[in-house]
């Protein structure tokens, strides 16, 4: 029981240091617990996040594929895994990650904008633009999306198309 309890404080300590941004701190603690528990779920999604907020994206993807031996459905672990490769700008390894989780969790706005972002930033502004092109048809009224949408309208040499939208952006934001 004293070990359990032990764990308990050191991931609310854990956690709150995370939210408060003292990340150095999120780590020392999420490490004791992950030396406690090897496997123990959340210390190893926290590890990753907290190592990706420190831009050490090697430890993250170690942490994060650490996870998905045990858990290889893990979607949180697949996006994490995405985000690590994007910042890396490891571009055709992300998209394969964001895809991988899109196929787990098909209605999640968040991956999908992660994947247009990630196909935007690899040049990929066609399949961008499809994918933001769905996102806007699903959320007229979604103002990232629209800018998005935009930015990678006008990365694709489709001027008119960006302009048309750009005008239903200021229209929005004036009816706000």
């Amino acid at each position: 029981m004293g070990r359990e309890n032990s764990m308990e404080n050191y991931l609310a300590n854990a956690l709150d240091s995370f939210e408060n941004g003292d990340y150095s701190e999120a780590v020392r603690y999420f490490e004791e617990i992950h030396k406690e528990f090897p496997r123990h779920p959340l210390a190893m999604i926290m590890l990753a996040r907290v190592a990706i907020e420190l831009n050490d994206y090697d430890k993250a993807l170690e942490n994060l594929f650490g996870h998905l031996e045990h858990d290889p459905d893990s979607v949180e672990a697949i996006i994490y895994v995405g985000l690590a490769l994007f910042q890396r700008k490891e571009l055709d390894l992300a998209e394969k990650y964001f895809t991988k989780a899109l196929e787990l969790r098909q209605t999640s706005e968040m991956i999908r904008e992660n994947l247009a972002i990630t196909r935007m930033q690899a040049g990929k502004f066609m399949e961008a633009i499809d994918d933001l092109v769905e996102l806007h048809n699903e959320n007229p009224n979604d103002l990232k999306i629209l800018e998005l949408l935009i930015l990678a309208l006008g990365r694709g040499g489709k001027w008119e198309a960006a302009k048309q939208y750009a005008i239903k952006l200021q229209q929005i934001e004036m009816n706000r």
